[in-house]
This record gives C-alpha cells, sequence and structure tokens, in this order.
C-alpha cells in the first residue's frame, strides 16, 4: 500500500479527523487482507506534523527495531519516546479517526489541515505550516521533483551538500 496525495481537511472540537475516501479505501482493503484495523498516530522529529501508520506498518517497524544491529543502551532512549507518544486509534464508522490530546498540544495542530501521503504512511500538518514547508522545499531543493529513475541515481538527493549531476 502506497500513500498519495495532498487532502485538505479539519479537525474538529472532538479531536477528530476525518481520512480522505481514497484512502479510507485503500486502508479498509489493506486491514481485510491483513486482519488489522487499527492506526497508530506519531509525531514527527520535528514536532510539526503527526504520522499516522497502518497497524501492520507499526508493528513491522517494531519488529526492525528488534532486529537492529544497534545495542539495547542506544535503542532504548528513542524506543521510551516513540512507542510512549504513539496512540493507537481506528477509522470510526465516518471514517473518522479521534487524535490523542497530548499530541496535537505537542504539533500545535488545530482546525485546518493538510493530510499529506508520503509512500508508507500518512502525514498531518497545519495547513500553513505545509505550505510553507512546500514553498521552502521547492524554493531551496527544486532537485526533489525529478523523475525517479533520475533520483534512485542521483546522490544530491542523499546528499544535499553535493552538486547535482547533469547524467544524460
Amino acid at each position: 500500500m502506497v500513500f498519495t496525495g495532498i487532502y485538505e481537511h479539519t479537525i474538529d472540537a472532538k479531536n477528530r479527523l476525518a481520512i480522505p475516501s481514497e484512502i479510507r479505501k485503500q486502508l479498509q482493503a489493506g486491514h481485510e487482507s491483513q486482519g488489522k484495523g487499527c492506526l497508530y498516530v506519531t509525531p514527527d522529529e520535528a514536532r510539526q506534523a503527526l504520522c499516522v501508520w497502518p497497524g501492520d506498518r507499526f508493528e513491522q517497524r517494531a519488529e526492525q527495531l528488534d532486529q537492529s544491529p544497534r545495542s539495547p543502551r542506544e535503542l532504548l532512549p528513542y524506543e521510551r519516546l516513540f512507542f510512549s507518544l504513539a496512540s493507537r486509534t481506528e477509522l470510526d464508522k465516518q471514517g473518522r479517526i479521534r487524535i490523542a490530546e497530548n499530541l496535537l498540544q505537542m504539533t500545535e495542530m488545530t482546525g485546518d489541515v493538510t493530510v499529506v501521503g508520503v509512500n508508507d504512511h500518512l502525514e498531518i500538518w497545519n495547513r500553513e505550516a505545509w505550505q510553507a514547508y512546500m514553498n521552502q522545499m521547492l524554493e531551496q531543493r527544486p532537485e526533489l521533483l525529478m523523475h525517479p529513475r533520475q533520483a534512485m541515481r542521483d546522490e544530491a538527493l542523499v546528499s544535499p551538500t553535493k552538486a547535482p549531476t547533469d547524467e544524460k
């Protein structure tokens, strides 16, 4: 399941967010085949967005951490924060999720939001913050709009300090 697109929505007074219908259909189809109907909401690393993970993807992340070559001493601080701040939720009959109050406060998220598909998860951004981020990226990193085949070969994407190459 790959999530794409940009959708404008609103978080209501009861901290509920309607998941876009196209995304909801993907989630419901995936849940039926995987047997996992829950979602997990976590803050992103900069606390400017919330990440929404399908249950199976979230569990895959936990398994990857269990198999990490890093020592438990290195992983434990990350796991304490990541998993303690994660909030489990489910789609209600109207296709909404409830977002935990502490996550909304941490990200200063209220009212008008933008839901963004980001490959294996969704992100929820304050609408103005998303617009500012997108404008900044388009201005400072226009190479991010390159063709995917070029992106897979271009080291400028991996290391933004290197100059882009003109491969033909």
